[in-house]
């Protein structure tokens, strides 16, 4: 009977590429530094890739398990809104017209700041749009910037104790994709803050000032290494100047390929494609010269740095920081915010049916005065609250049996 053979993959693993075999040789000094930062880069490379995928995942189940519980809370808000209107139309007192107006304003302002973090059914917008502008003086569009200028107040001071206080928040969309776009400043204000380091040290120390030069010598000559594999494999792979229907197919990919490793200045992966270009060639990366292999490497050691920089940004983002590091302590920082949201859905459906059900209910609610809790911020709740608060109480239920893991430790 022939054995079963299985199917191997086309495309090897970077390190499989890329690293010289020592074999019998005995590698360079530079050969074996090579070797090391390639095995990095791969590590580094798939350490970035895991966290991306954990903060895709995170904002998956946000959107999927927490946004649903918050819509039906909004709801709520927005028929207890609809229950202190029709009270507008009943005979009122001066102090109860304005005592309702404060109540009705002070709900509503916070529908309006809810709606500013997570997106808003445009049923309910249109409702809360119309709720405002029949008693405010102010159009809801007003307010709403008003809103967002307090809110970006706020997180701009919370950047500026994490020390990134220069971050341009002018633009900022309270949304996933606006924390994402706070990661990558974060990323870029700790480059530009380190250069404004160095810089102040090459004013006052000679020596690493002429350390300096020399790297921006060197990083020249690495432009050009890059641009030259680049120009390269350009010329030697383009599909125009290829024949046949499936090569020119397979070079259009390899070509894609090229493009995005230049545009994103990765060059481990063009690297790992002029390699594989090579070895299809007959191509032997071992007798590349020690002189290139050193340009390789200062380019590779480079590249490690900016990896290690893109990894810490991810970690320090606030939804990595908040639901991050293992599938337990998603679920739940996931369930912590359920229950709160529960919560808060219970004390608005039990006001809408009692405290709001009739005016002659509110009216004596007010005699009896009930100490409020505390705030409740969806903000806080969604993008980050107090991750050592929350990790103290899922301590605190795993010592008293009611979770089976440990949150965050």
């Amino acid at each position: 009977m022939a054995k079963k053979t299985t199917k191997k993959a086309t495309q090897s693993s970077a390190t499989d590429v890329l690293v010289i075999p020592s074999k019998k040789a005995t590698l360079s000094t530079p050969q074996k530094t090579y070797n090391r930062n390639i095995k990095e880069i791969d590590k580094r490379k798939l350490e970035l890739q895991g966290l991306e995928k954990e903060i895709r995942k995170i904002q998956q189940r946000v959107h999927s398990e927490i946004f649903p519980e918050l819509d039906t809370l909004q709801k709520l808000r927005v028929e207890k809104l609809e229950k202190m209107d029709a009270f507008f139309d009943q005979k009122l007192s001066k102090k109860h017209t304005e005592k309702l107006m404060d109540i009705f304003f002070e709900e509503l302002d916070v529908v309006i700041g809810e709606s500013m973090e997570y997106p808003m059914d445009e049923q309910i917008k249109e409702r809360v749009t119309e709720l405002h502008d029949k008693h405010a003086d102010m159009t809801i569009e007003e307010v709403q910037n008003e809103a967002k200028e307090d809110m970006l107040g706020t997180m701009k001071n919370d950047l500026e104790e994490m020390g990134l206080g220069g971050i341009d928040l002018e633009d900022f969309d309270f949304s996933m994709d606006g924390m994402k776009k706070i990661m990558e400043a974060m990323f870029e204000k700790q480059k530009e803050e380190q250069g404004e380091r160095e810089q102040e040290r090459i004013e006052t120390d000679e020596k690493f000032a002429a350390k300096k030069q020399n790297e921006k010598e060197e990083e020249k000559e690495r432009t050009k290494t890059v641009k030259g594999i680049y120009k390269r494999l350009v010329k030697e792979l383009h599909p125009d100047l290829e024949a046949d229907i499936d090569e020119q197919a397979r070079k259009n990919e390899l070509m894609q390929r090229i493009t995005q490793a230049y545009n994103d200045n990765d060059f481990f992966e063009l690297l790992k494609l002029n390699i594989e270009h090579q070895t299809r060639n007959k191509g032997d990366i071992s007798k590349l010269a020690d002189q290139e292999i050193e340009y390789y490497n200062q380019i590779l050691k480079s590249q490690i740095k900016d990896l290690k920089m893109n990894i810490k940004a991810l970690k320090q983002s606030f939804l990595y920081d908040y639901y991050g590091g293992s599938p337990q302590r998603l679920g739940q920082v996931i369930r912590r915010c359920k229950e709160k949201i529960n919560s808060e859905k219970e004390i608005c459906q039990h006001e809408n049916e009692t405290t709001f059900s009739s005016l002659k209910n509110w009216k004596e609610s007010l005699k009896h005065k009930v100490e409020e809790e505390d705030d409740f911020s969806i903000f806080a709740l969604i993008f980050g609250g107090n991750a050592k608060e929350h990790a103290y109480k899922e301590k605190m239920d795993f010592i008293y049996g009611n979770t089976k893991m440990p949150f965050g430790f």
